[in-house]
């Protein structure tokens, strides 16, 4: 009976882990959870930042394609009439092209996108062999009218393998896209994990601050998502605007100045009516795609808000509508004008269309516009009046709409998208716009910007 107490104080204790060491252990596994989310969002920052650049290369594409157009429009006039501005034409956009697809391989090549990087080497080869065979020779004299047909095969040739590009550079930000997501998931789990290493030593997370943060990120995945999606809408109209509109477009303007030069007068009178109307409208066609991709390019294609002159930006509009303002004999002036936050080109073709439109739709009297401003609590109102012919109130809100046209063609030019521009610029820059005005006493445009 004796013996059993004393195995049972013989019975060695339970280890226990000190107290230090366990804390030790969670302090490690924290820190490492924190470095590893650390290099986690710097990765991840690195990836939204090339799917960024990836839509600045898809933008270069547009204008490349731009480039490439005017050049292979500018040989084929060329061909027809030899005149300088042909020329021209031919050189310029050939030049606009190589600069843009240069930026195009510089990144692809700087980020490894392999596919893209390829198919950009093939469309610059593509071009050059358009450019040595036809355009070049044609500038030196040694290709004819009659090549034309031939030429816009190798064009063909150029056209496809930029259509390639353009695959070769939404797959890879969609692969980027999924890579983001991914590491968003990664940063995710490895969070919920720190929160679960920082309650087993102690430390609890409060409940609505843990749901107002994913409030929050809920938020900005939506948004983010749903500026996505309309980069996406926009970039595809551009792309449809500037290749598969323009490109059909191109090909008849070509050929019914063809017509124009080689038939007029050879026919009978309806005939040669019949061929001037092709003619102008295919011009009219395309300024009202230019107007279209203007207006899609105001978000897309903006540069960065940033204090401006708004003095700068007025003498600009007023020295590049010189020739209406001498043609009218307009008065055109300003009051004092303060610095504004904003985008200095788009603000200049604000001022631009607005000022034109008033020299345009103009009275009896010699025109007169005049440019104030004045503060407006954080913003500046701005006031643009003239004496000209003046909108009735039911069409206050029409005239800023696309294609609303008050007046036929036959009075009075443009194709109804000036103002619609104007008051997207103004919405980009956080303001607003409107006009009022009475038939016959002229009318006074306002909008407002941010003060500098």
């Amino acid at each position: 009976m004796s013996e059993a107490p004393a195995q049972a104080e013989s019975r060695p204790a339970r280890p226990r882990a000190p107290l230090g060491v366990i804390s030790a252990i969670l302090v490690v596994v924290l820190a490492g959870t924190i470095a590893f989310v650390t290099v986690n969002y710097f990765q991840l920052s690195s990836m939204t930042n090339v799917s960024a650049s990836i839509d600045g290369a898809q933008q270069e594409l547009v204008f490349a394609y731009s480039g490439l157009m005017d050049a292979n429009e500018g040989f084929d006039r060329f061909l027809i009439d030899g005149s300088p501005t042909s020329r021209a034409n031919v050189v310029n956009g050939s030049a606009s092209f190589v600069r843009h697809t240069a930026v195009i391989q510089t990144f692809t090549s700087q980020h490894q996108l392999l596919d893209a990087s390829a198919a950009t080497k093939a469309l610059s080869a593509a071009f050059v062999r358009w450019h040595t065979k036809f355009a070049a020779a044609a500038l030196q004299g040694r290709v004819r009218l009659r090549d034309i047909g031939a030429a816009d095969v190798f064009a063909d040739q150029a056209q496809a393998e930029m259509d390639r590009l353009d695959r070769a550079l939404v797959d890879a930000r969609e692969a980027q896209v999924n890579a983001v997501q991914r590491q968003g998931l990664i940063s995710q789990a490895c969070i919920g994990f720190a929160i679960m290493v920082l309650a087993a030593i102690g430390f609890a997370v409060d409940y609505r601050r843990r749901r107002e943060q994913a409030a929050s990120v809920a938020l900005l995945e939506l948004r983010a998502g749903a500026l996505e999606r309309s980069n996406g809408a926009l970039q595809d109209f551009a792309y449809v605007a500037s290749h598969d509109l323009q490109e059909p477009l191109r090909m008849v303007s070509s050929y019914t100045q063809l017509l124009a030069r080689r038939y007029k007068g050879r026919l009978d009178a309806d005939a040669d009516e019949f061929i001037a109307y092709a003619v102008d409208g295919a011009k009219r066609m395309h300024v009202l795609i230019q107007d279209i991709l203007e207006y899609s390019r105001v978000d897309a294609a903006g540069d960065t808000l940033l204090p401006v002159a708004v003095r700068d930006v007025f003498r600009a509009a007023v020295v590049n509508l010189d020739g209406a303002i001498a043609e009218s004999s307009a008065d055109v002036s300003s009051g004092t004008l303060p610095r504004a936050i904003g985008d200095q080109r788009q603000l200049a073709q604000l001022f631009q269309n607005v000022i034109g439109n008033a020299l345009k739709y103009r009275g009896a009297d010699v025109p007169r516009v005049r440019v104030t401003a004045e503060k407006d609590g954080d913003m500046l109102r701005f006031a643009i009046r003239d004496n000209g012919i003046g909108i009735a109130p039911e069409y206050f809100d029409r005239i800023f709409r696309m294609f609303q046209r008050l007046h036929a063609k036959s009075e009075y030019g443009g194709t109804g998208i000036g103002l619609a521009i104007c008051k997207r610029i103004v919405e980009r820059h956080g303001g607003r716009m409107w006009v009022a005005s009475k038939p016959g006493t002229g009318s006074t445009f306002f909008f407002t910007l941010r003060a500098a």
